[in-house]
């Protein structure tokens, strides 16, 4: 029932502001978006907008939380480039509300998929590799996560792949945080571009 009605919202919503593309190929773009979105905890995705103005979408990703089990790390990516109103309203509401992390002076900083040694990491903050929702934009090339105002929603450890099965040892990780979740909002201010993320490892 959860995802009928939030498919159903998405794609009136979307497809009612539907100006610039065919309205088949944006509804095949939501329903794989939907699809992916709904592999998560409900709980984990309620940041990821379900609401999009035309031609918003630039580009999403999304790995199974399923690969967690075998040690590997799940992500859901959106990238949106919203209009300057939509873009002000989306960054005023993290300003507010979410912590702002320094990626240049945070020494307990750990970008995922990442198989580097961090067990020395006191109070650790993960954020994800944007890299799979920046790698098919041809003018953002040479993107990297420094070109964002990172804003953490939150983060805690523990099994968040809805299952009570025992997941793979990370040793590598620090200690209490073999395993986890982190959420939050990306946001370039220079491109006006946004992306939203969950990243379960």
């Amino acid at each position: 029932m959860y995802k009928s009605v939030l498919a159903l919202i998405v794609v009136i919503s979307l497809l009612s502001s539907c100006h610039k593309k065919d309205k088949k190929q944006l509804e095949e773009t939501l329903n794989v978006y939907l699809s992916g979105l709904m592999t998560f905890d409900k709980n984990l995705i309620d940041h990821f907008p379900l609401e999009f103005y035309s031609d918003e979408i630039k580009d999403f990703h999304f790995t199974s939380p399923s690969i967690v089990k075998k040690g590997g790390c799940s992500t859901a990516l959106l990238r949106i480039n919203p209009d300057t109103v939509h873009f002000n309203e989306i960054l005023l509401n993290a300003k507010n509300n979410y912590r702002k992390i320094d990626l240049n002076g945070s020494k307990n900083l750990i970008i995922l998929p990442d198989s580097s040694n961090h067990r020395i990491v006191a109070s650790p903050i993960f954020i994800p590799n944007f890299d799979k929702v920046n790698e098919s934009e041809e003018n953002i090339v040479n993107k990297s996560n420094n070109d964002y105002h990172i804003y953490l929603i939150n983060t805690k450890p523990g099994n968040y792949v809805l299952n009570s099965e025992e997941l793979k040892e990370k040793p590598y990780l620090p200690m209490d945080w073999e395993h986890g979740f982190s959420r939050g909002i990306a946001i370039d201010t220079t491109n006006q571009s946004i992306i939203f993320w969950l990243i379960i490892w």
